[in-house]
This record gives structure tokens, sequence and C-alpha cells, in this order.
């Protein structure tokens, strides 16, 4: 939950950041975008859980919760068009299998490019075009 009610801003206090506010229309919602990113655990770490606090730039938390949770933002925000680059370079293998399935569900109907390397990922993309390194395309594999 935002203080300003939207996915991208966050309001700062003077010992952090809250991570939601009051309003539980969209708990549910801001749930959904948690679980898709695998950052629920984020919660358990706050006290407060959604009304807890986040210090400047997210330092309570580690890397891979900040990445987590900036992944569930962007989710949260409900783009026509998601661009994610590396949104899982942070995580073991197994949290990345569960966010690469858990997105693909999240994003089912919507377009979503990812740039990435990451095997787990790729496997569960629609279309996959692998570029060289000047940019063209070497490679395309399309799901039928």
């Amino acid at each position: 939950r935002d203080r300003a009610s939207t996915a991208a801003s966050s309001q700062p206090t003077s010992s952090g950041t809250v991570l939601v506010d009051a309003d539980t229309s969209r708990d549910e919602e801001i749930l959904a975008a948690l679980d898709a990113a695998d950052a629920k655990d984020v919660l358990t770490s706050l006290p407060g859980g959604l009304d807890g606090i986040l210090t400047e730039k997210g330092r309570n938390l580690s890397g891979g919760q900040r990445q987590r949770l900036a992944l569930a933002r962007a989710l949260l925000a409900r783009p026509e068009v998601l661009i994610l680059v590396d949104p899982t370079s942070a995580l073991d293998a197994h949290t990345e299998a569960r966010i690469a399935r858990r997105l693909h569900e999240a994003r089912r109907g919507s377009t979503t490019l990812v740039f990435t390397s990451s095997p787990l990922l790729l496997d569960q993309c629609d279309e996959v075009i692998a570029l060289g390194a000047d940019g063209r395309v070497v490679g395309r594999r399309e799901d039928a």
C-alpha cells in the first residue's frame, strides 16, 4: 500500500519509507503482487508487515528482497507494457524459478519484455529473441 495510492511511489517519513498505507482496499492486490515476485518474506522481516517502514533506499532489506520488492511494485502498477532488465539477477535458482512461473501467470495477456540470459526466465517466455554483440537477431524461438 502506498501513501500516494500508486504502486510506483511511496511516502518518505522521518525514519524511512512506508511500505504500504493503511488503505486495506488493495491488500489482496498487493499480496498477489508480492506473491508473484516471491516477496512475501519482506512482510515478515518488517515489524508491522504491510504497515512496516523501510529505511532509506530499503537498506534494511537484502539485495534480493529489494529486487523482488521492486518487481512486486512494477507488477502492482499493471503497465500495458512491462520492461524488465535482469529482474532476478540477485536471486538463487530456486527463487528465480518460482518467480519465472509466477511472472508468466501474473502477466498473462499483457506484454512483458525481459532482457536476460537466465534460462529459467527464458523458458517461461512465449517468444525469445537472441541478439548478437552487434545487436542483430541471431536466433528466435516462438511457442506455438
